[in-house]
């Protein structure tokens, strides 16, 4: 859990101002992706940490959506197999834990992925699904899908089933 930094009025303005300056020498894509970020921000969604706004993952119509823009490219400008891999996990991780009692928690053990084909266009879905429910550790298999509906990668991973005490 990130903690809340006190500043005093006068070191917040400072870091206000600071921010601004940025803000002005950022291009218009950058600066358009930080706003989205900031709206994600206001209405938080369970399951998508601060790497999946800064990625561009939120939900649409139940489907989690990735998209694409500077923010996730590699240096070929298509989606960075890390992004893949985080947007997979984070797809695993919510679909297990949506489906979980209040008081448990889901925890990734290992996960593995496969790159079938570039990730272009302006958005990738994913589709998580559960192989095997067990007590404390669940197998689930992610396939991120291109808007054309072509296989981009495909995961699979083992996750962790804990109790809140």
């Amino acid at each position: 859990m990130v903690s809340e930094t006190c500043l005093t009025e006068e070191e917040r303005l400072k870091t206000i101002k600071r921010i601004e300056e940025k803000l002005y020498k950022l291009s218009n894509s950058k600066l358009t992706h930080l706003e989205k970020v900031l709206e994600r921000e206001e209405i938080r969604i369970p399951y998508i940490q601060y790497i999946g706004d800064l990625l561009g993952i939120h939900k649409v119509n139940d489907q989690l959506v990735m998209e694409l823009g500077p923010q996730n490219y590699n240096t070929a400008n298509v989606a960075h197999g890390g992004a893949l891999y985080t947007f997979a996990d984070i797809a695993l991780g919510s679909y297990i834990g949506n489906q979980l009692p209040p008081n448990k928690r889901v925890f990734t053990l290992e996960m593995k992925m496969n790159f079938i084909k570039k990730g272009v266009g302006e958005k990738l879905i994913a589709k998580p699904r559960i192989v095997q429910f067990g007590s404390r550790i669940v197998f689930g298999e992610c396939t991120i899908f291109d808007e054309e509906g072509d296989i981009v990668a495909n995961s699979n991973g083992s996750f962790y089933i804990t109790t809140i005490k």
